[in-house]
């Protein structure tokens, strides 16, 4: 990916509020690896979003942040 795809990326979250921070550790989860983190954004006036930490497989790639909208 080139820096205009990542910056486009990461660039919606521009504007948003930080409001929680949950981590989970559960080795048992089959979708995540040992330690989850989600972090949850809002704006008044407009959608929430949960952002996921990602990595690689191995834990050592730069990762990447999966942005949602959701709904409390």
């Amino acid at each position: 990916m080139n820096k205009s795809v990542y910056e486009k990326h990461y660039k919606q979250l521009i504007g948003y509020t930080l409001t929680d921070v949950i981590v989970i550790d559960d080795e048992d989860d089959e979708f995540f690896d040992e330690v989850q983190i989600a972090l949850f954004f809002e704006k008044k006036g407009k959608q929430k979003l949960v952002a996921y930490l990602l990595s690689d497989e191995e834990g050592n790639g730069t990762g990447h942040l999966d942005i949602q909208a959701y709904e409390a």
